[in-house]
């Protein structure tokens, strides 16, 4: 397969912003202007904001035709990416992929979008990390023939709406459980069964039961084997430790590391990214050792039961409301573990709260 540059192929253009002092400029626009926070879905149909014909002539603004694929350059968003279905200027944070009779729009946006990782990681700057379009120019880019470009794009574009189909399946499981938790137990605002409440650190037998993953010289890449005591990261507790690790220390290193055990039983949660999302670490597991992204709950078992806990955490809206209240971080939202302690749970008779078994 031939591999070229995307400078090869593309100018790689951006657009400007027409000054905001002058109201002629946007009042009563008509011509779609793109910013990166419209960049969500795979085409654009519409735009959050629009600007006049004038408002085009007097700034560096651009106008796109239809299939243009705009990439996010700046920011937060880095990385996102949309084709367009209809013609459209943009600010000078898009970067402008205008066709050409040599790449199939398709199979480009998705190469684009396959290579997000690259491009956040590859971000500079301090407060506003960005790419340029000297650095996608020089991406290389695979270069097929037209009609495999076509036939790559249909398969990821099949693959993607699977994707999505699953999501939605699992946002109305997770919604079913919801009204399934609600039922048994009552809304855990109004309380209406009248229930105790109790404090996270009531529920563990020692206050070191609730405890965040090592840092820093703690755990370093170099510590790292092959075989030995499992490492568990974000990905494992999102697959519900379907996802096999591929990382181990010792067995010595993980004596050292004791304090930061996960077993059978023990609530594992995650601690950013996905915030609160949480798995009971499964009794077919050997012992391992979390991540510093994770943090580690082990119920007192004469005092809760851990699926009732598991399922209050991801199925509670109140509980849900508190995790933001104690999340931090400008970046990535972080939870703090002091504040953890003290969030308020149902804790209804351990008899009631082990019917949560059956769903």
């Amino acid at each position: 397969m031939e591999i070229v540059t995307l400078g090869d192929l593309f100018k790689v253009s951006s657009g400007g912003t027409p000054s905001r002092r002058e109201k002629s400029y946007y009042d009563n626009g008509d011509i779609p202007w793109i910013k990166t926070g419209d960049l969500h879905k795979v085409r654009i149909q519409q735009a959050s904001e629009y600007i006049t014909q004038l408002g085009l002539d007097k700034s560096s603004a651009k106008l796109f035709p239809k299939n243009t694929v705009l990439l996010a350059m700046y920011g937060a968003t880095i990385g996102a990416c949309s084709i367009l279905d209809i013609e459209a200027a943009t600010n000078q944070a898009c970067a402008a992929f205008v066709p050409n009779e040599k790449v199939d729009t398709n199979y480009l946006y998705y190469f684009l979008k396959s290579k997000k990782n690259d491009f956040v990681r590859d971000g500079v700057g301090g407060a506003q990390p960005n790419i340029s379009a000297t650095y996608l120019k020089a991406v290389d880019f695979p270069l097929p023939p037209l009609e495999t470009q076509k036939k790559i794009a249909a398969v990821l574009e099949k693959a993607d709406q699977m994707r999505k189909d699953c999501q939605q399946m699992e946002q109305e499981l997770n919604s079913l459980a919801q009204s399934v938790f609600i039922d048994m137990f009552g809304d855990p605002v109004t309380n209406p069964k009248g229930w105790d409440k109790r404090h996270l650190l009531e529920l563990v037998a020692d206050k070191d039961d609730i405890k965040c993953g090592p840092f820093g010289t703690q755990l370093g890449k170099s510590e790292f084997t092959t075989e030995g005591v499992p490492l568990w990261g974000i990905k494992h507790v999102n697959s519900g430790f379907e996802k096999p690790t591929v990382e181990y220390v010792s067995h010595e290193k993980a004596l050292d590391l004791k304090a930061y055990s996960i077993v059978c039983g023990d609530i594992v949660m995650t601690r950013k990214g996905n915030v609160g999302n949480c798995y009971i670490y499964p009794d077919n597991l050997q012992s391992g050792i979390m991540h510093s992204d994770l943090l580690r709950i082990r119920p007192c078992n004469s005092t809760v039961s851990a699926s009732f806990l598991q399922k209050q955490f991801m199925y509670s809206k109140d509980v849900e409301g508190q995790l933001k209240l104690i999340s931090q971080g400008a970046i990535m939202a972080g939870i703090n573990v002091t504040k953890l302690k003290s969030l308020t749970l149902l804790s209804p008779p351990l008899e009631e709260q082990k019917n949560t078994r059956n769903f």
